[in-house]
């Protein structure tokens, strides 16, 4: 592996830890916490940041409604009601959220700030690994539903 190989590979999504020093120099100049109350970014900021937090409360949520039903305290029309509509506003929510950031505002940053090209082609990888998996997922899950709406209808 040549170094170009190993620098994408220890910043691709599965295998990085953190970012390096050459895309953190706005963290430094503009703490997380000075975000709210920034001239430029305020509303904006905390609007973004609010859709991230969303992002991950559903999906824990989606996770707690899976387990509920695999400890059997969900019937199938139980778990079912539940989860599709709930699934279906996260991936629906998600996509639209990644087509902004990709087409709207990573292009709109990577003109304001050139230094942060490099950082903005790892989100954008990140966004196709991403949505491979919410694919993946999203297909063993109709599959599930499909088993479960077609199968008997005693038991779980």
């Amino acid at each position: 592996m040549n170094d170009k190989e190993h620098t994408q590979h220890t910043l691709s999504l599965k295998e990085r830890t953190g970012l390096p020093d050459d895309l953190r120099f706005l963290v430094a100049q503009y703490p997380r916490e000075t975000w709210q109350n920034h001239a430029n970014l305020g509303s904006m900021a905390q609007f973004w940041l609010r859709r991230h937090d969303m992002f991950r409360d559903l999906g824990a949520l989606l996770n707690r409604g899976i387990l509920r039903f695999r400890e059997g305290e969900l019937d199938r029309a139980g778990f079912t009601g539940w989860f599709v509509p709930r699934l279906n506003f996260f991936l629906g929510q998600l996509s639209g959220h990644h087509q902004i950031e990709d087409h709207h505002y990573f292009p709109v940053f990577r003109r304001a700030e050139q230094r942060l090209a490099r950082g903005f082609d790892i989100l954008d990888s990140d966004h196709h690994i991403l949505h491979d998996a919410l694919d993946s997922n999203a297909s063993a899950m109709r599959s599930l539903l499909r088993l479960l709406h077609d199968g008997p209808q005693s038991g779980q």
